[in-house]
C-alpha cells in the first residue's frame, strides 16, 4: 500500500543519509564469533550471547536442529551427571564445550572419530556431545555419514566455532568421507562462480567434528582402494570407542544395573534438557574476558602436552596431543566456571585416557 511520489529521489537520499535510527541489524551467513561496536559476541541460530545494546543480529540458514529445553541445572543433574566418572563421555562432552574456543587460540577444525563394534555405546556418547548446543539426537544435533561432501559444506557454516557431529561413518561413500575429512577439518569450501563467471565468496568454518563407525577412517576410505594420509589421521583422531573396562564405551554402569539402562538415561536426558550447557560456558568466557580466557587456556594446554607428549615425539604426535590438550583444558574451565559437575581434573583424566588409547 506504499505510494510513490516520482522525481523526489534526492528527498529521499537526504533521508537515508541523515536518519539515525536507535536500533542496527546485522545479517552474518554462519555461528560463533563476530564483532560489532568494538564488541565481540557469539552467535547461535536461536539467540545471540555479548551483543552490544540495540544489534539484533540474523542468521541466514536453517536453524531448525537447534533449541534449548530446561535450563543449566536440569542439564547439570541430567547428561552432565551422568558421564561424569566416564572417559569417553567426559572427553566428548568437554570437546563440545571446546568448539568455541579453537579459533580463539588459533587451532584448526578437526576432532575425534571413536570406533568399534555395534552396540558398545558410541552413539550415547555422541548425543549427549550434542546435546550441550541443542537437542541430542536424530532430530537435533546429531547427523550421519549419508550426506556427501556437497552437503556437508552447505552445514558447516552453521556449525561454526560448534561441534558437528556424524554418526555411522559406515553408511557413507568410501570417497565422500576422503573428501570429507579434509574438507571439513580445512574448514573451507571449494570455489564457485556465479552464472557470469564471477568467483562467489568461499565458504570458511571452525568446526569439532565427533564421528562415530565401527571401522576407523582410514578404513573406511581404503576400503575401495583408497589411500589414507597422515594429515587426515591427524586431523580426525582415531580413538577406540571401548572404554576397556569390559561394558563398551562405559567405565561402568554407575547407578544403573546394567550398561544398556545407562545408556538409556542419557539418551533419554539429551532429548529432555539441552541447549543450556554450551551458551552458558559462551557467556561466561565472555564475562571473564575473551583474551584472558585464551591465555589461560594456552598455559593449560602446555602443561599437558608437557605431560603426555615423549620428548622426541614426531610431528604428528604433537599436533594430535595439541587437539587432545584443547579438549582437556576447556572441560577444566568449564567446571572451574560451575558449568559441568565433575571437578577439573576429571576432564584431564580423561583426556590423557583418550590420547593414550
Amino acid at each position: 500500500g506504499l505510494q510513490i511520489a516520482r522525481g523526489r529521489a534526492s528527498d529521499l537520499a537526504d533521508y537515508l543519509n541523515q536518519c539515525d535510527p536507535p536500533d542496527r541489524i546485522t545479517r552474518v551467513a554462519q555461528t560463533g564469533w563476530h564483532s560489532a561496536g568494538g564488541e565481540t559476541y557469539f552467535v547461535l541460530p536461536t539467540q545471540t550471547i555479548g551483543a552490544p545494546p540495540n544489534e539484533n543480529v540474523i542468521l541466514n540458514g536453517d536453524s531448525a536442529r537447534f533449541g534449548m529445553c530446561g535450563n543449566l541445572d536440569d542439564w547439570k543433574d541430567g547428561v552432565g551427571r551422568l558421564v561424569t566418572g566416564h572417559s569417553r563421555g567426559v572427553f566428548q562432552t568437554s570437546a563440545s564445550l571446546a568448539a568455541p574456543l579453537l579459533s580463539k587460540i588459533g587451532l584448526e577444525g578437526g576432532g575425534f572419530h571413536f570406533f568399534g563394534q555395534s552396540s558398545t555405546g558410541k552413539s550415547t556418547w555422541l548425543q549427549a556431545a550434542a546435546c550441550v548446543w541443542g537437542r541430542g539426537d536424530n532430530n537435533g544435533l546429531v547427523r550421519t555419514w549419508t550426506a556427501t561432501s556437497n552437503g556437508l559444506e552447505v552445514d558447516a557454516p552453521l556449525h561454526n566455532d560448534l561441534i558437528f557431529a556424524l554418526d555411522e561413518v559406515g553408511v557413507a561413500d568410501a570417497r565422500d568421507v576422503a573428501r570429507a575429512t579434509y574438507q571439513l577439518a580445512a574448514g573451507q569450501g571449494k570455489r564457485r562462480s556465479t552464472r557470469d563467471a564471477k568467483p562467489r565468496p568461499t565458504k570458511t568454518w571452525t568446526n569439532t567434528l565427533l564421528s562415530t563407525g565401527e571401522v576407523p577412517i582410514d578404513g573406511k576410505v581404503e576400503v575401495r582402494g583408497g589411500r589414507t594420509m597422515a594429515g587426515q589421521t591427524v586431523r580426525l583422531v582415531a580413538i577406540p570407542a571401548d572404554a576397556g573396562q569390559g561394558v563398551g564405551a562405559s567405565d561402568g554402569p554407575g547407578s544403573f544395573d546394567n550398561p544398556k539402562d545407562l545408556a538409556d538415561a542419557i539418551k533419554q536426558a539429551a532429548c529432555t534438557a539441552y541447549g543450556t550447557a554450551g551458551p552458558a560456558f559462551v557467556r561466561a568466557i565472555i564475562d571473564e574476558g575473551v583474551d584472558e580466557i585464551a591465555e589461560r587456556l594456552r598455559q593449560d594446554m602446555a602443561v599437558f602436552r608437557e605431560a603426555v607428549v615423549p620428548s622426541r615425539a614426531d610431528g604428528q604426535v604433537q599436533r594430535a596431543a595439541d587437539r587432545f590438550a584443547i579438549v582437556a583444558a576447556a572441560g577444566g574451565l568449564a567446571a572451574a566456571l560451575d558449568i559441568v559437575p565433575w571437578p577439573p581434573r576429571h576432564a584431564r583424566s580423561a583426556a590423557e585416557t583418550c590420547f593414550h588409547d
